[in-house]
C-alpha cells in the first residue's frame, strides 16, 4: 500500500506485538555520492516512534554495507551518525532497549539452502561474484560461525546471515527507492543482500595462510552469487554479443540469490533452520522522498518522488514501486521471477489495484518517469523497454 493520511493512528499496531524485539533495516550501503543512494535516518524515526507506540520492548537498527569500510564511515559523522541518532531514541524512549548493530561485526550463522535454494540448478563451479571470481574459490566460505561450523567452501544456497536479523520478532525493511545497474531496481528485494555479512576477516586471519594469496581480497566481499552459466566457460560468454544483456537484463543469477535471502529472513528461524510458515512478520517502508534514477546503485542522480511505499510482500512494494517510477513491471526479471518462486514463496505480483491505498502509484505527482541505469536502456534490452 501507500500510506496515506487517513490511516489508523499506529499503522504499525497490527504488526508490532506488546514485548516484541523489532529490528530496522535501512539501505545504508556506501558513503559514495551521499545522501543520495541511501534510505536518509530522517525516515527512521517515525518508524521507531510507530513501534514504540505499539508495544516494542526492544529496537535494533542493523546494517552492514556492501564493503565493511564504508561502514566504519557511513555510520559516524557527517553521514549517518547513527550514535547521535540512538542516544537522541535512548533518551526519548528510556524504557525500551535501542541499540545498533554493524552486521558486518555481528555473530553470523552459516544457513545452506541445498534444495531449497533457487539456485539448484547451477553447479557451484559454475556460478561467480562481482568480478567475475568463482565462488568456490573464495576464503570467505571457510569461516567458522557462532556454532564453530563452516561450510569448508561454498555450497548452493549457502549465505553468513548475521544473528541479529534471525533474532527478531518483527523486521522492517526501509529501503531506498532507485535503479541498479543489474537488477533494475534495488528496492525491497534487494535491501535483503545487506543480511549476509560482507567481512570475515575478523573471524579468518587465522585460516588466510591455508589458502592461495589470491583469495585474500575475498575475506571483504560480500561473496553472494551476481553471476553463472550452465555449461562452458564464462570467458566465452563475457567476449560474446549478448555479453551487455547476460550480465544485466537477462542476468539469471543475481534475482535467485534475493529470491533465497528473502526466503530466510521470511522462514528461517533463530537457528538458521527453514520452516514452511513464516518465522517473523515482515513490513517494508519504502524511502521514495528522493529516489534515485539514472546510474544506481551508487551514482544516482535526485528525483524528486516524495512518496513513502510500505507493504508487507517485498515482490508486491517492488511492483508499485516500479510504477511509481513510470516502468513496466513486467519487464523487470527480478520482480517477476520472484513472483513464481514456488518453494518457500517471497511475494507475488497480483493484481495491484487490488491492495492498493492511498495515491494511484502512475500519478504524475510522483515526478514522472526515473531514467534506467545504462545497461537498462532501450537499445540496450531491446525490443523490451522499461517504461510502463
Amino acid at each position: 500500500m501507500l500510506l496515506s493520511p487517513d490511516e489508523p493512528e499506529n499503522p504499525l499496531s497490527g504488526i508490532i506485538n506488546p514485548g516484541d524485539s523489532v529490528v530496522i533495516k535501512p539501505n545504508f550501503c556506501t558513503v559514495a555520492n551521499y545522501p543520495l543512494p541511501v534510505t536518509h535516518p530522517s525516515v527512521l524515526v517515525p518508524i521507531v516512534d510507530y513501534a514504540v507506540k505499539a508495544g516494542a520492548s526492544k529496537i535494533t537498527l542493523a546494517e552492514g554495507p556492501i564493503d565493511y569500510r564504508h561502514g566504519l564511515l557511513i555510520f559516524r559523522r557527517p553521514y549517518a551518525n547513527i550514535k547521535d541518532l540512538v542516544s537522541f531514541l535512548r533518551a526519548k524512549y528510556p524504557s525500551v532497549e535501542i541499540s545498533f548493530k554493524d552486521t558486518n561485526f555481528d555473530r553470523f550463522r552459516w544457513i545452506i539452502l541445498g534444495e531449497h535454494s533457487e539456485l539448484r540448478r547451477y553447479k557451484p563451479e559454475k556460478l561467480y561474484r562481482p568480478g567475475f571470481k568463482k565462488v568456490t574459490e573464495d576464503v570467505f566460505y571457510y569461516a567458522r560461525d557462532v556454532r564453530g561450523f563452516s561450510p569448508e567452501g561454498y555450497r548452493i544456497g549457502c549465505y553468513a546471515i548475521a544473528q541479529t536479523f534471525l533474532d527478531c520478532d518483527c523486521f522492517i525493511s526501509v529501503p531506498k527507492l532507485k535503479t541498479h545497474e543489474v537488477t533494475g531496481i534495488t528496492i525491497a528485494l534487494k535491501n535483503m543482500m545487506g543480511l549476509n555479512r560482507s567481512w570475515m576477516g575478523d573471524v579468518l586471519r587465522d585460516r588466510v595462510k591455508e589458502f592461495p594469496r589470491e583469495w585474500e581480497e575475498s575475506l571483504h566481499t560480500r561473496d553472494v552469487p551476481h553471476f553463472g552459466i550452465l555449461e562452458g566457460e564464462i570467458e566465452d560468454v563475457l567476449n560474446s554479443p549478448q555479453a551487455a544483456r547476460f550480465l544485466n537484463f537477462e542476468n539469471d543469477v543475481l534475482w535467485r540469490s534475493l529470491a533465497d535471502l528473502n526466503k530466510i529472513v521470511l522462514y528461517a528461524d533463530g537457528e538458521g533452520r527453514l520452516h514452511p510458515e513464516p518465522q517473523r512478520r515482515l513490513l517494508i517502508v519504502v524511502d521514495g522522498i528522493v529516489g534515485g534514477e539514472g546510474e544506481g546503485p551508487t551514482s544516482v542522480s535526485p528525483k524528486a518522488s516524495g512518496v513513502i511505499v510500505a507493504g508487507h510482500d517485498p515482490v508486491g512494494v517492488d511492483g508499485v514501486c516500479l510504477r511509481v517510477m513510470g516502468w513496466n513491471p513486467d519487464v523487470i526479471r527480478l520482480v517477476t521471477n520472484c513472483s513464481h518462486v514456488e518453494d518457500h514463496p517471497v511475494g507475488r505480483m497480483v493484481s495491484l489495484e487490488e491492495s492498493l491505498v492511498g495515491q494511484e502509484p502512475d500519478s504524475e505527482v510522483f515526478g514522472g518517469f526515473y531514467l534506467p541505469p545504462r545497461t537498462y536502456s532501450d537499445d540496450v534490452i531491446a525490443p523490451y523497454s522499461v517504461r510502463g
